[in-house]
């Protein structure tokens, strides 16, 4: 199976290996798009630098009262969506409009610290809350604001704005269900990291399967299933007749398990689910998220950056 790395990850859809056919690689977008338009150059998600404050500029920021920065000024266009965070640590992840998830980025690291109560959602997309926000913690590493919540339950998948529709509820994987996605799984997705070391009471593969996770999600025209297996890689399946490879995500990082799915939950408007999981990059974890097509994943959002503490 080929896997080029552009960027951070290679989305790559379920396809027959015994066709021996390339594997075409659908990569992340990048965090900023050049565009020159009219012989000037525009950056960061259309965010225009901002002028420099003049002397004859009547609304210059007071001291102690600096204006928004680019980025700053983009998230707060926006202030009509909903704000949504990722845990470990809380900060910024994504806005979301009825069809539209965008990468929050480091310019809502303050705005997001300003809305006053935020939603806690669970592993399978249900919402409590809101609860208020306790404060926040500056984060050199990220240049962002880590935020607490007072009473907010234990191991949310998410922090919302606005409460979510409830779509999904567990499933169990049958014995035979189980095989047959344990035979499907590519073989590097079916490493586990050191940490299965530390764990070796369970076997190899009770372990791989304790970073699983199986689920129904209901829509109008039925339900459908779906299972996510987490580890060196995340590998998403469509339960059908069989099971149906809708991607892998790997950046053939090793000695850690870099990828644990966590929950799903209805952002949008849209029938598909979207997955959340945790990714790690050795010290560090961050929130990311992908939508769950009929025939593929897309790429949606990622944190802006994990915490080493």
């Amino acid at each position: 199976m080929l896997r080029e790395q552009h960027g951070r990850h290679a989305l790559l859809p379920a396809l027959s290996r015994a066709a021996g056919q390339p594997v075409p690689v659908f990569n992340r977008p990048r965090a900023f798009v050049w565009v020159v338009l009219f012989g000037g150059v525009l950056a960061w998600n259309g965010c225009r630098p901002a002028r420099a404050p003049t002397a004859q500029a009547p609304n210059a920021a007071a001291p102690g009262n600096e204006a928004p920065t680019c980025r700053e000024a983009w998230c707060l266009e926006h202030e009509g969506m909903t704000r949504v965070l990722g845990v470990e640590p809380v900060v910024p992840l994504a806005l979301v409009s009825d069809w539209m998830i965008r990468e929050a980025g480091k310019g809502c690291c303050v705005p997001f610290s300003e809305t006053k109560g935020y939603y806690a959602v669970d592993r399978w997309g249900k919402t409590t809350g809101p609860f208020k926000l306790g404060g926040y913690e500056e984060y050199d590493a990220t240049e962002c604001r880590e935020l607490y919540f007072e009473n907010a339950p234990n191991n949310p998948i998410l922090y919302v704005s606005e409460s979510l529709e409830e779509r999904a509820s567990p499933m169990t994987i049958s014995p035979e269900l189980h095989a047959e996605i344990d035979h499907l799984l590519p073989e590097d997705a079916k490493d586990v990291g050191s940490e299965y070391m530390r764990d070796s009471a369970k076997s190899l593969e009770d372990y791989r399967w304790s970073r699983a996770m199986a689920f129904e999600w209901r829509t109008a025209a039925g339900v459908q299933r779906y299972v996510a297996v987490g580890g060196d890689a995340l590998v998403v399946f469509r339960i059908e007749e069989h099971p149906k490879q809708l991607c892998v995500i790997d950046e053939n990082l090793r000695g850690f398990p870099q990828y644990r799915p966590t929950g799903v939950a209805q952002l949008d408007t849209t029938p598909e689910p979207e997955l959340v999981f945790l990714e790690s990059e050795g010290a560090s974890w961050d929130t990311a998220i992908v939508t769950l097509g009929p025939d593929r994943c897309e790429w949606r959002a990622a944190s802006v950056g994990g915490s080493t503490a």
